[in-house]
Formats: C-alpha cells, structure tokens, sequence
C-alpha cells in the first residue's frame, strides 16, 4: 500500500507498528486511553488533523517517537 495522504501515512505507520508488538485495536484502545472510535478512526487513513497528544500517546505505546508515525515508510526491495 503507498500511503499519499498524511492520514494514510499515520494509518499505516501505526498498523505496521502495532503488529509487530501483537497489539489489537483494544490493546491500543486500553493502553492510550484513547477511545475505540478515535483509534479506529485514525486506523482508517481518513484522518486530516491529530492532536498532538493523541499521537504521543499513541506513539509511546508502540515505542517510537511522534515523528516516526508521520515518516512514510520505504520498503526496501
């Protein structure tokens, strides 16, 4: 998938991470304190805008920094 949007960026940065660590939308949803909605929501790509402290704590759950999230991945082939 090439994300172009930074929603898709974000969405897809936040999956890839979270799979790694065996994490699921509820392990997210307990561990941010985010709601279920907001987390899906983000998930879906169609985000526009993000409060910063959203995606730290979204980023502190999957042990990277903020800008990491934003940083549309590069697969190496």
């Amino acid at each position: 998938m090439k994300a172009s949007s930074l929603g898709e960026v974000l969405a897809e940065n936040i999956l890839l991470r979270s799979q790694r660590l065996g994490l699921g939308l509820s392990d997210l949803v307990q561990k941010t304190g985010l709601s279920r909605n907001a987390l899906w929501y983000i998930r879906s790509g169609h985000l526009e805008t993000i409060r910063f402290s959203s995606l730290s704590r979204i980023s502190e759950v999957l042990e990277c920094e903020p800008y990491e999230l934003l940083k549309p991945i590069e697969l190496r082939r």
